[in-house]
């Protein structure tokens, strides 16, 4: 007699919990649903229609095996109360997203899995905003959302071989907006040029818990394909309706095109003073200035000689030239000391000057006695 009330107070022990599971998967289940639903509202409300089956899919899911027959699942649209319906039901071209709401109802009968308790029937509901994108032709959207302050930080940005400058892991660039209020607008969407290689709208990220929301380019998550160009660019932002928008300009600079100005001396003169009637063995100190239109676009310039009898500067082993604040210009200075190759007396020669880009000057140079 005991053995057989004792497990009989087991199973039923054992059916009140996965009965007590059951209850909390129905919530679950509506949860579920409410989720899907809020990205894919549109005309989630009538059954048959692509997204309302896509909402009963995944309350399904969640409660596989634990009902009977097949849940009720039904869609509304609400008002930002939570409780008056929208009176255009979930219509995409007249939801006001990031407004409205959407419940997701689950009428359902739990399955006593070991006979020991009566099935239960169960409805259990989840309400959740809307924030999923209205279709193109939308003209949904809260009237009373308003954008503001679009900025982008820096204005004026470079770019070299076709990406945007970067400092370290910043951001090249960061565009901002400030909306009337985050219920109104929902999350606002920013469209870049084709360049940015981004395809369609990307969510803007909100400021902690203001109003303003920013989007840093590139994104730190993933790779994307830049193709920049100099020019006047604009970035697009709205809200999530499509209905209140605003533009951005900005622009992009491409790299300063390095040009040489006219070196000094004009010809190189290299005056050589004999040591103990040796021709070969000299003594001279030359200071050679390039002024070039823009430092860091022109680094760093090299030279090397060309025509004399012996090479002292080889153009396979060029001379950097190095940047003079004072002078304003690169500057070499060419002594004994330093290119020692013979210089002989009545040589006529070229000093070459190459920078990036192949940009390329010359000088003649003479030695003399």
């Amino acid at each position: 007699m005991t053995i057989p009330v004792f497990f009989a107070l087991l199973f039923a022990l054992a059916d009140f919990s996965i009965a007590e599971i059951g209850n909390a998967s129905g919530a679950n289940a509506a949860r579920e649903g409410a989720r899907v639903a809020i990205i894919n509202f549109a005309n989630a409300d009538q059954v048959g229609s692509s997204n309302n089956s896509r909402v009963v899919d995944a309350v399904n899911s969640r409660l596989s095996g634990l009902v009977e027959a097949n849940p009720s699942v039904s869609v509304a649209c609400l008002k930002a109360n939570g409780t008056s319906a929208t009176g255009y039901g979930c219509d995409p071209a007249k939801v006001k997203v990031g407004s409205d709401l959407v419940k997701v109802s689950v009428s359902w009968t739990q399955i006593s899995s070991l006979g020991v308790i009566s099935n239960k029937h169960r409805t259990d509901s989840a309400i959740m905003r809307i924030v999923g994108v209205a279709t193109s032709g939308s003209q949904g959207g809260n009237a009373g959302c308003t954008l503001s302050n679009p900025a982008a930080t820096p204005s004026t940005v470079n770019e070299t071989g076709g990406k945007l400058d970067q400092a370290g892991s910043s951001p090249a660039i960061t565009f901002s907006i400030t909306v009337s209020s985050t219920i109104e607008c929902g999350i606002p969407l920013i469209t870049l040029p084709p360049e940015s290689g981004l395809t369609g709208a990307s969510s803007m990220v909100q400021n902690g818990n203001t109003t303003q929301f920013r989007f840093d380019y590139p994104p730190s998550s993933g790779s994307v394909t830049q193709s920049w160009t100099g020019g006047s660019k604009t970035a697009q932002i709205q809200e999530q309706a499509g209905t209140q928008t605003a533009s951005i300009a900005f622009a992009v600079t491409a790299p300063t095109a390095c040009t040489f100005g006219t070196v000094a001396p004009n010809p190189v003169q290299v005056s050589l003073k004999n040591k103990n009637s040796d021709a070969v063995k000299n003594n001279f100190t030359l200071d050679v200035k390039l002024p070039v239109n823009n430092q860091s676009a022109c680094a760093t310039p090299q030279v090397h000689t060309e025509g004399l009898t012996t090479s002292p500067i080889p153009s396979s082993s060029p001379a950097p030239m190095v940047w003079s604040g004072s002078k304003n210009a690169y500057v070499l200075t060419i002594s004994s000391s330093s290119y020692d190759s013979p210089w002989h007396d009545g040589d006529v020669g070229t000093l070459v000057i190459a920078g990036p880009g192949g940009v390329t000057t010359s000088v003649p140079i003479k030695v003399q006695g």
